[in-house]
This record gives C-alpha cells, structure tokens and sequence, in this order.
C-alpha cells in the first residue's frame, strides 16, 4: 500500500524529502522536550511525537524509494550494528572504558 502512495509523489525529489525530514525531526524533538518540561500535557505532546516519528518513517521510505534501497533491508541492517554497538558498550563497560557516549 505505501508503494502506491509513495508513487503518487514522485514529484518530490531528493531535496524536499530531505528538508521535510528535517522539519520532522524538529518536531519529533520539540515534542519530547516539550513533553519533559511540560509534564501535566506530558500526554498530548507524546501524542504529537509520535505522529512526527511515523511522518519521519513516510519520508524515509520515501527516500529509499528515490535511491531504490529496500526499506526492510535497511532496517534489518541498522539492527545489526545496533547490536553491535550494544555489544561493544558492554565490553567497554565491564572493563570501565565506557564514557557514556
């Protein structure tokens, strides 16, 4: 189904899925950051968070769509090094070389 949408849109380029994502993301962080300093609408602004993280995933399917990666593939890869980092952060903690960061 998101294929067909995505196809739709063609006429979006490179250059405004990037910029849309960068506005999305700006939003996905005033959101959290809003919903940290604001805690009796904690709620509402978790809401509006979520939103911009499922616009942020549209727009990154929509970039693999433009440079023909496969979207699940990426994802699946991104797990891997995730794994890896965790791991290597472990190693680095249980011998106190760990900075937090």
């Amino acid at each position: 189904m998101i294929n067909e949408v995505i196809s739709t849109f063609r006429e979006i380029d490179e250059k405004d899925t990037l910029l849309i994502l960068g506005y999305e993301l700006g939003d996905l962080f005033k959101s959290i950051a809003s919903s940290n300093r604001f805690p009796k609408d904690k709620d509402l602004y978790l809401l509006y968070a979520r939103t911009a993280v499922s616009d942020l995933l549209v727009q990154l399917r929509s970039l693999c769509e433009i440079h023909g990666w496969d979207f699940i593939e990426l994802m699946s890869e991104g797990v891997e090094r995730l794994e890896d980092r965790a791991a290597e952060r472990i190693k680095d903690r249980e011998k106190g070389e760990y900075q937090g960061h």
